[in-house]
């Protein structure tokens, strides 16, 4: 899912524009559209609310969620239970609603900024972890490997110099988890550098799946 800061917009689109229309008449402010998202500024928070589309039709009153869904109460369940963790993303509550017969999950998420060459950073890190995680390597032969692969050490010691030690290994931790999470729930990694934000200078992860 490419949504730097929700400004970059595609032209597909499966949602009623309904629901944009009604939330801009209750104040909010549109700040774009993936495939499988809107978001929008919402008014005296600051926050982001985010919806999340649906290909499914609901029965009745009865929410359907599909497998986009689901990949998303993982996540939003995974970053709710790790506040403290500041490389993962600020959620205030998530919930379901029906339109028009189809089902739409809505959550707010603190507004971050765009990472530029650090998503690329942390995007290239992950993506070196992820065949170490996939092979069981342990987790000494994972930091000789940091150490040793020039790229990944000049990423580090010098781009991002600025974590220190403690921060840059629970970057890794963090990566590492979110990765054995993907191999264990059959999602596919997808941490492409606009899915990396930023608060401040720190690296936020704000869409590492996709099903």
């Amino acid at each position: 899912m490419r949504l730097a800061e929700f400004e970059q917009l595609t032209e597909y689109s499966s949602f009623d524009p309904g629901i944009r229309k009604e939330l801009e008449s209750r104040g909010y402010r549109f700040l774009g559209q993936g495939v499988d998202q809107m978001a929008f500024l919402e008014p005296g928070t600051g926050w982001v609310l985010k919806v999340f589309g649906s290909s499914k039709r609901s029965t009745g009153k009865t929410a359907t969620f599909n497998s986009d869904h689901k990949m998303f109460f993982a996540w939003a369940r995974y970053c709710m239970t790790r506040t403290n963790n500041p490389f993962l993303p600020k959620f205030a509550g998530f919930e379901s609603f029906i339109w028009k017969g189809r089902t739409y999950l809505q959550i707010r998420q603190e507004r971050l900024g765009r990472s530029g060459m650090i998503g690329e950073f942390v995007s290239d890190l992950g993506y070196f972890l992820e065949d170490y995680v996939y092979d069981e390597r342990p987790q000494t032969e994972i930091n000789h490997a940091i150490e040793k692969n020039e790229r990944i050490s000049r990423i580090k010691n010098d781009k991002l110099k600025f974590l220190g030690d403690r921060k840059f290994d629970l970057l890794v931790g963090t990566l590492i988890e979110l990765i054995e999470i993907t191999k264990d729930s059959n999602f596919s990694w997808d941490l492409h550098p606009e899915n990396v934000m930023v608060r401040g200078q720190t690296p936020v992860i704000v869409d590492p799946w996709v099903v």
